[in-house]
């Protein structure tokens, strides 16, 4: 699949040119790097290093094997495709999905799911944990139980992989928030007020977007992050409006916000309505459709760092099932790379992030 432009104008007619080329030129020097870790530490391996070759899947589909699925929360696009990927893999692998759970960002919640879950006798469990303490003893439980454990985002405090669980996948968050930090700071041409609408909790993926936004923010003097707000969920979306209305009321000439994901951005956008503020340019990460519309329109969201969560669950169910089947030395971490999205390669990167076509309404954005 060919992407296309890694920068694009996504200010005004009257955004700095050189402002613009630097930032184009300071994302195009990520291309093809992944800075993240775990939070053991650990670099990333590659997608490619767990794939399953056509004896193994053959052995695998003769196994009878089950899967649960201990989400943190699926009210987002992102949630939605990881389900979409791991219902493909599973059903491709002949493994039965015989849970799928939905925590809501409670971790109470989620481990009273996973409990249940482990009554089902999987022998996969791909979860990723809502708070990384307070879900660790039931995680552990699973191990216990001979559960090949794949998280998402998030490993539980004092986990070790090959020991507590097989592995982790997420994207590389720290360099999403460096893409999404320099596409903000072209877009308010390299100076002016900014705010940063950040994860309010003990999450790591989202601790590392934070750093990475602030890192690229920090390189551009004349660009000042005058407000920072933390949200803590479930209503992401609305804290968010909440934060961006108080950001708006407190500095009237805020130029820019950033928001953690793009379901966060979706409260940014609607403040910025509430508050008659069209002129306000988001950035954020993810892929959702209300984000994707907005910026296909070129209506407040004007550029993201589209992750890809359908491959990374692709490869979580294929982790679980090389895990079951005993290959040695997978990978412990398996990272995928952000990509810096625009208007102009808004329908690759919807590929890119899905493994699908963009459904009508996001075609229907481009062309209005």
């Amino acid at each position: 699949m060919a992407i296309l432009a890694i920068g694009t104008t996504v200010g005004s007619a009257a955004s700095d040119e050189s402002c613009q080329a630097q930032t184009n030129a300071k994302i195009a020097a990520i291309k093809g790097k992944v800075r993240g870790t775990d939070p053991n530490g650990v670099a990333a391996g590659s997608a490619a290093d767990v794939q399953l070759t056509n004896a193994e899947i053959e052995q695998i589909k003769g196994m009878n094997l089950k899967a649960a699925i201990a989400m943190h929360q699926t009210a987002d696009g992102w949630a939605q495709a990881q389900l979409s990927g791991l219902k493909f893999q599973f059903d491709k692998l002949g493994i039965k999905i015989v849970a799928t759970t939905d925590a809501q960002m409670n971790p109470a919640d989620q481990v009273a799911q996973i409990e249940t879950a482990l009554a089902l006798d999987p022998d996969i469990l791909v979860s990723l944990p809502t708070d990384p303490l307070a879900t660790a003893d039931i995680y552990r439980k699973a191990t216990a139980q001979g559960v090949k454990v794949i998280f998402m985002d998030n490993v539980p405090t004092g986990f070790k992989p090959g020991v507590d669980y097989v592995a982790m996948v997420s994207d590389d968050r720290i360099n999403a928030g460096v893409i999404s930090g320099y596409q903000l700071v072209a877009a308010v041409g390299c100076k002016g007020k900014v705010g940063i609408v950040y994860h309010g909790v003990d999450f790591f993926v989202t601790k590392q977007s934070y750093i990475g936004v602030k890192e690229a923010i920090a390189e551009f003097p004349e660009v000042q992050i005058v407000d920072e707000k933390g949200i803590v969920g479930p209503d992401f979306a609305g804290e968010t409006q909440t934060a961006v209305s108080a950001m708006l009321t407190k500095t009237p000439d805020l130029a820019g916000v950033w928001t953690v994901w793009d379901l966060p951005g979706e409260g940014a956008m609607a403040a910025a309505r509430a508050e008659n503020r069209p002129d306000l340019k988001i950035t954020t990460l993810g892929l959702g459709q209300p984000a994707a519309i907005a910026l296909a329109g070129n209506q407040l969201i004007v550029a993201t760092a589209a992750v890809a969560p359908y491959a990374e669950a692709i490869a979580e169910a294929n982790l679980g099932a090389l895990a079951v089947l005993g290959r040695k030395n997978l990978p412990a971490f398996v990272a995928t790379e952000a990509l810096p999205t625009y208007q102009n390669n808004l329908l690759d990167a919807w590929i890119y992030s899905y493994g699908v076509e963009a459904p009508q309404a996001v075609k229907d954005a481009l062309t209005q």
